[in-house]
């Protein structure tokens, strides 16, 4: 039919308006058509632009920046952790696919490049970031070479079917310190998108989703996801978890409530993702992965009812953290243990004969070593007065207070002391101001829900 050619020919101008005209005389004049259902789709698709970013090959948490720059403009977005195969049957709704990768992460495989091809010949669009001085084997470099584009900076780009393949060299517009000046950097991030669209915008999509890993499992009390093309780090995740979990319920003499999701994900470090969401970087040493699971799961211990409770880097960088090097050392990291527990205690030198300058009232940009080392030396001299089962007891507290509402979600150094207080029905005001910590008292009531308990 003349007019469905014409609208396409006009969409692969970038003439949408006059594509629209010719689509809407289609449906008006040939309803209940195949045609007029082909009409229908061309015209949602120029309706609004869909994007997916992927970040199955490597996670970078810019690409959220990226995300909110487009949807202001009205461009759908949908952002993915899950594998590119597991989306196949979805990306006819895209008229866009990112994938960023700066490092060598998550390889390309065979199904995934055929995949893309396809898509690409029936008129998508491929933004490729990274960079031209990689480092190893760089998983880019095959996709590339794939698809006939050179990896070759500043930018590059091929005719793929109908559809294009543009490389962009990561020179500084993406990376996050760029995108962190939003009134610049927005308008150039929509810019080097409206670029490689076919088409002008027309209306706002609604579409912000966001596609979880596709794969789920429980690991006795803990949640793990992952995407499919992780599945051997997600099983070394596994068992690392099992024996972290066994040594951290010993420390608190407790069984770890419910509701930690661990979310392996392909990049080189770890870190919360947010609430009780825990992302192991699968690209991580195992040591350094044990370790930052062990933090993760002995932080998650001090939540009493499951639920994100954020408290001060000196308990979560300090006493957490000596908690996860004491996990390590006991289910095969020694070595790495122990050289880490030197390099905060060499960096904390303890003077007795003049005030410590190190306030752990006073979040420490940067977390140093002399930090967390004073954090570290505080629980173990802690441990050394009152008893090993030091945290058991605390945790046991916070339960208490956590079942008569008396829980904040928000502690503060203040708070901790407080119910540090509690536990030991020790003035620990007192003992943390002696070492140097500046922060006003509380009222103290050792018996105060015993007190209440007993008047029921």
């Amino acid at each position: 039919m003349k007019l469905l050619y014409k609208a396409k020919k006009s969409i692969a101008a970038g003439k949408a308006r006059e594509a629209v005209a010719s689509l809407d005389q289609v449906s008006r004049l040939f309803p209940d058509t195949p045609e007029s259902d082909e009409a229908e789709r061309l015209l949602a698709k120029i309706g609004s632009l869909e994007v997916l970013l992927n970040r199955s090959h490597e996670w970078r948490g810019e690409m959220h920046t990226v995300s909110r720059y487009l949807r202001s403009a009205g461009i759908g977005v949908t952002i993915s952790d899950a594998s590119l195969e597991h989306m196949k049957d979805r990306l006819v709704e895209y008229e866009m696919i990112l994938i960023w990768q700066q490092s060598p992460a998550v390889t390309f495989t065979d199904a995934e490049i055929v995949l893309l091809k396809k898509w690409l010949k029936k008129g998508g669009r491929l933004l490729v970031i990274g960079t031209t001085q990689p480092q190893g084997t760089y998983p880019l470099r095959k996709l590339l070479a794939s698809l006939g584009c050179p990896l070759r900076g500043p930018e590059a780009h091929v005719n793929y079917g109908k559809g294009k393949v543009k490389f962009f060299d990561n020179t500084g517009l993406f990376d996050a310190a760029r995108l962190g000046d939003a009134r610049e950097s927005r308008q150039e991030v929509i810019e080097v998108f409206r670029k490689i669209l076919p088409y002008e915008q027309l209306a706002r999509s609604v579409m912000d989703e966001h596609v979880p890993p596709e794969k789920e499992e429980m690991v006795g009390r803990v949640k793990l996801r992952y995407a499919a093309r992780l599945a051997t780090s997600a099983a070394k995740t596994t068992d690392l978890v099992k024996k972290i979990v066994t040594q951290i319920e010993l420390v608190y003499k407790d069984e770890l409530p419910k509701g930690i999701t661990l979310q392996v994900l392909p990049r080189a470090y770890s870190g919360w993702l947010g609430g009780v969401v825990f992302s192991p970087g699968a690209m991580q040493p195992p040591a350094d992965i044990a370790r930052e699971l062990a933090r993760a799961v002995a932080l998650y211990g001090l939540f009493p009812e499951g639920k994100w409770i954020s408290y001060p880097p000196w308990v979560t960088h300090g006493w957490c953290d000596l908690v996860a090097l004491r996990t390590c050392y006991k289910i095969g990291f020694k070595r790495e243990a122990e050289a880490a527990r030197r390099v905060y205690m060499d960096a904390y030198k303890l003077d007795t004969t003049s005030p410590n300058p190190i306030d752990l009232s006073v979040s420490r940009r940067g977390r140093g070593h002399d930090y967390i080392g004073k954090a570290q030396w505080v629980l173990e001299t802690l441990e050394k007065r009152h008893g090993k089962n030091l945290l058991a007891r605390l945790r046991k507290t916070l339960k208490r207070y956590a079942a008569a509402g008396r829980i904040s979600d928000a502690m503060s150094t203040r708070n901790v002391i407080f119910y540090l207080s509690q536990t030991l029905h020790v003035n620990m005001f007192d003992y943390f101001h002696a070492i140097g910590t500046t922060v006003l008292p509380m009222k103290l009531d050792y018996y105060e829900l015993e007190k209440a308990r007993k008047s029921k």
